[in-house]
């Protein structure tokens, strides 16, 4: 999984900009945090049908304080907040370094989502709307691949169909 950084100067290499490293840094936190809370939270953070189940003792603290949803199929420790749920980037230069959300082979969509807001801010009409249909088709794959390998969250069962 790619670092802001990384993603940063990748798309310095292919399009050069006259922006500042904060602000696309900024624009790719924004994008992360939609990730996390439009797809990440919607599944299960396992992959597979079998859930992996509560972790016994905490590996921060050791503390035996667990508590599980058994919904996301995820564990958390009451005593030092450590969680299981992934990290978010959340400040720059800071963070620059730290692993985003989306790992390859479906990372370009930061780079083309960087390209995209480039071209929207430079007011380049023609390819911010090329950059943005490649960005939401690179999304588009990643979801549907998430969505086909970590089973939804349900609220329970069907009832009413019939």
């Amino acid at each position: 999984m790619p670092s802001i950084n990384e993603i940063i100067e990748r798309v310095g290499q292919l399009r050069p900009d006259a922006y500042d490293d904060s602000s696309k840094a900024g624009w790719l936190i924004e994008l992360d945090g939609k990730i996390y809370r439009e797809v990440i939270l919607r599944h299960r953070l396992t992959p597979g049908v079998e859930a992996h189940g509560p972790v016994g003792v905490c590996p921060e603290c050791g503390s035996s304080e667990i508590f599980y949803d058994s919904g996301m199929d995820c564990s958390s420790c009451q005593a030092c907040r450590w969680s299981e749920l992934p990290k978010l980037v959340r400040s720059y230069p800071e963070d620059g370094d730290v692993p985003l959300l989306v790992p390859a082979p479906y990372d370009n969509l930061y780079s083309l989502y960087l390209m995209a807001q480039i071209d929207f801010h430079n007011r380049e009409g023609e390819n911010y709307n090329n950059s943005a249909l490649a960005f939401n088709q690179a999304m588009d794959e990643f979801k549907k691949d998430y969505h086909r390998t970590h089973i939804p969250i349900t609220t329970g069962t069907w009832s009413g169909l019939f």
